[in-house]
């Protein structure tokens, strides 16, 4: 592990270690390596004895976000954020002579003398104050309004709280009073928000001890590496793995939750390319992904065949089906197409593609839907234009 990152880890720990109660705060769109590592990471916490709530968008009752729940609940998830509770006296109409309270057991008693008139009810106020958070701890939040709906409950959380900000995005803005985010590639590989996670939790001796928090974390490792194909992959992610399969953790449990919860965004996604779909006079399906989609959906272009194979599994009578996207990290269009036989064959149009199994890739960008749509149609059909 580099020197810095060593360094910024024991500082987390330290500011860990000083906090009673902890606030864990997932984005808006949650990936599935955050949601693993959040909930390994909260239990990990309250083994050591913090009350900890994790902020996190709600899920519609029986709607596709309740893979946020599929290695188990996060406890006080949903709950009502931790604040002060406050009782208020008119004391213009009820003076107070004494104040004093008595315990009992579980029960606790105020005891107030007026000095005046008697107590009336409505001379008496219930409030919720000031939040109890001593610290923040961000997970995969590039930026605080990533987070907007997640904390909708306690909207001034990320701005009136210290922040640990834990990530692996290179766009992350640093907005944390502490910043353990990884951006760079070391020794051939770069760290993901699991590893990180895990070496927090190392730093704080609160590693997981049970199967289904190692399974957890482990899930998290199998998305964030890709099923441990990813070509940054590092070689502490391997041995993560071994380390919390020791533990308990299941491999096989962890990669059948990495295809749901994948499974439930890529059908998320294609919904939104059907929202945009239209079927030509040439029997041709046209399907647009813009970058929002991508973000909202918290998935990248690799997922894009596995859409474009929905698409054609819903329209079957399409002769060729075209996914146009938006570039997630830029501006230009690209495409994807699904052609018969006999277009695939013309050479116009197989010099102009790339094969990527049962579908082609288009060579040329563009800098905009129309002109992609403008372009294609004339490879596709010269003599005809595009509807």
């Amino acid at each position: 592990m580099p020197k810095g990152l060593a360094t910024t880890i024991e500082e987390a720990a330290a500011r860990v270690r000083e906090s009673v109660i902890v606030a864990v705060v997932l984005p808006d769109v949650p990936r599935p390596d955050s949601i693993g590592s959040a909930h390994a990471l909260a239990n990990g916490l309250r083994k050591l004895a913090k009350t900890v709530s994790v902020f996190a968008p709600q899920p519609p009752t029986g709607g596709s976000a309740r893979h946020l729940s599929v290695l188990g609940t996060f406890g006080d998830s949903y709950d009502e954020p931790l604040r002060e509770f406050v009782v208020s006296f008119d004391l213009s109409r009820s003076p107070i002579k004494e104040f004093k309270y008595e315990r009992d057991g579980n029960k606790l008693s105020i005891l107030l003398s007026p000095s005046g008139a008697r107590i009336r009810r409505e001379d008496v106020e219930f409030r919720y104050g000031s939040l109890r958070y001593d610290l923040v701890i961000t997970i995969g939040v590039p930026g605080l309004e990533a987070a907007t709906t997640s904390i909708a409950r306690a909207p001034e959380l990320l701005h009136e709280k210290p922040i640990l900000n834990l990530d692996a995005n290179p766009a992350n803005t640093n907005f944390g009073e502490l910043n353990l985010v990884v951006t760079e590639s070391e020794g051939g590989g770069r760290m993901t928000i699991p590893e990180l996670t895990h070496q927090l939790l190392a730093a704080l001796d609160g590693l997981p001890d049970s199967r289904e928090d190692a399974t957890a974390l482990l899930a998290a490792l199998n998305a964030a590496t890709r099923g441990f194909q990813s070509p940054e992959v590092s070689s502490q992610a391997f041995i993560m793995a071994g380390d919390l399969m020791r533990r308990g953790g299941d491999m096989a449990a962890a990669q059948r939750w990495r295809a749901t919860v994948e499974g439930l965004a890529e059908k998320h996604l294609a919904a939104r390319a059907l929202a945009r779909s239209r079927l030509d006079s040439m029997d041709s399906l046209w399907a647009i992904l813009t970058r929002d989609d991508f973000e909202k959906t918290g998935l990248s272009q690799e997922s894009l065949p596995t859409v474009l194979q929905k698409l054609r599994l819903e329209f079957p009578q399409a002769d060729r089906t075209l996914l146009l996207w938006q570039d997630p990290q830029g501006e230009p269009v690209r495409a994807l197409i699904a052609l018969g036989e006999v277009e695939a064959g013309r050479p116009s149009v197989r010099d102009m593609l790339l094969a990527r199994g049962e579908h082609f890739e288009l060579e040329e960008v563009f800098r905009s839907f129309p002109e992609a749509e403008t372009r294609i149609a004339q490879l596709l059909y010269p003599t005809d234009a595009v509807e």
